[in-house]
């Protein structure tokens, strides 16, 4: 019986030994990006899970609200190691590792097809009712404009409050990610339904780019190079759908669209 017993031990530990390490992230809900009922929990944690794949690990996502995942991704007893997707920006970068880019975010305005705005810089958009998420960050000029009040801006808690402003004809223009438009459109009937139409200007504020980031201590520089390595032997993504053009004044990818703590 003792000699069964250890065998089963020795076996449980092989096991165990073999299996895959797990990295443990934490992430928010942002359609189509990232979400716990999307294929693949989202396009940008289905490319990193593929990249860490690559490398025999797996990647576990932990879905919180936005102000609780810095906390858990900088906290080691969380056991969680970093969070994704994310915007790179140069004051992130003093706290976090930043993998190669796992997906780009395409940022402009949702406009009404009955009142489309043509417009090459910010100054033709002045007296426009624009749309904007509270505590998100958007482009830099745009958001120094608003800030000093020569653009008019709401906000409202979420870019659905805002296309539905948008399609009450009580805003001209909605600051939204592209992608996100595409997919708060094709899940939300009320958007498709009756007039006007609700639909991207052609021209873009910025594209920024997605990734994963890691925590500046050992274990997140061992799993910030697992990930790259797995990143590294797949084709990067590219900045699909982007044949819109870029607002000149755009900063690239750097601050997010996203809330800040």
């Amino acid at each position: 019986m003792k000699a069964l017993a250890a065998l089963l031990w020795l076996a449980l530990a092989s096991a165990a030994f073999a299996a895959a390490p797990v990295l443990h992230i934490a992430s928010s809900e942002w359609p189509p990006y990232a979400g716990p009922r999307l294929p693949g929990q989202g396009t940008a944690l289905q490319t990193l899970r593929e990249a860490a794949r690559a490398e025999g690990a797996e990647i576990r996502a932990h879905f919180l609200p936005w102000a609780r995942v810095l906390v858990q991704a900088g906290t080691r007893q969380s056991g969680i190691i970093g969070f994704a997707p994310e915007y790179r920006s140069r004051s992130g970068e003093q706290r976090w590792l930043f993998t190669r880019p796992i997906g780009y975010s395409p940022v402009g305005f949702a406009e009404r097809s009955d009142r489309p705005v043509a417009w090459a810089s910010l100054d033709d958009l002045r007296g426009k009712r624009i749309g904007v998420v509270r505590g998100y960050v958007n482009e830099e000029a745009f958001d120094r404009e608003a800030a000093e009040g020569r653009l008019r801006v709401e906000a409202v808690n979420d870019d659905l409050g805002n296309l539905r402003k948008l399609k009450a004809r009580r805003l001209d223009l909605v600051v939204i990610d592209a992608r996100v438009f595409e997919y708060l459109l094709a899940t939300t009937p009320e958007l498709r339904q009756g007039t006007p139409e609700l639909r991207m200007n052609p021209r873009l504020l910025t594209v920024h780019s997605l990734h994963a980031a890691f925590r500046r201590d050992p274990e997140g520089q061992a799993a910030w190079e697992l990930v790259e390595r797995g990143l590294a032997r797949q084709p990067p993504p590219l900045p699909e759908g982007l044949g819109a053009e870029v607002h000149p004044s755009g900063e690239g990818p750097g601050a997010p669209q996203r809330p800040r703590p």
